[in-house]
């Protein structure tokens, strides 16, 4: 797909996504933290982890076959990343062992969930690990419906099922 500006085909699709995301209110900084995350105590953590916050777009590529996810793409925020994975908030649960692709402004990587933590309604604290990552190219929005029409109307009645979950970790 020569002369295809990938970067402005993700911008259009943030555009066009339902941003459900509700951030306690004491995360009313969020987007203007950045630089190395503080390390705690007892945390194992292989790497370190940077804060980088942006809007990005989720597509599920293989979900828990008991638990099927809509084709639609979901928006997220990153919250963070290591050389190993990163982390983000989703307005929805997902769970250990889902793949999922994560479209940022410059590349795309595809991601195993490990962690889900409910923060509030419709804030999930997510964590995963890097499958791979790839520069923003035609293969990044591949069987990601881009389509505008009621995609949101899909996660907001899945999320509903999604919150009588408790939070699950395979860590």
């Amino acid at each position: 797909m020569l002369g295809i500006d990938h970067s402005k085909r993700l911008e259009s699709l943030i555009d066009r996504l339902d941003w459900s995301i509700e951030l306690p209110p004491d995360w009313s900084n969020y987007f203007a933290e950045s630089g190395e995350s503080n390390v705690l105590p007892n945390d194992e953590r292989q790497s370190r982890r940077i804060k980088v916050r942006t809007l990005s777009v989720l597509h599920v590529e293989h979900a828990i076959p008991s638990l099927p996810r809509p084709s639609v793409p979901l928006g997220v925020y990153t919250h963070d990343f290591s050389r190993r994975g990163c982390g983000f908030i989703s307005p929805v649960q997902l769970l250990p062992e889902e793949v999922v692709r994560l479209l940022l402004p410059t590349l795309w990587m595809r991601l195993r969930i490990v962690r889900a933590r409910r923060v509030g309604p419709r804030c999930y604290e997510i964590g995963a690990e890097l499958i791979e990552q790839h520069a923003l190219d035609s293969h990044a929005f591949e069987g990601v419906n881009e389509s505008p029409a009621d995609k949101q109307v899909f996660w907001t009645d899945f999320s509903r099922l999604t919150g009588s979950l408790p939070t699950v970790s395979n860590v």
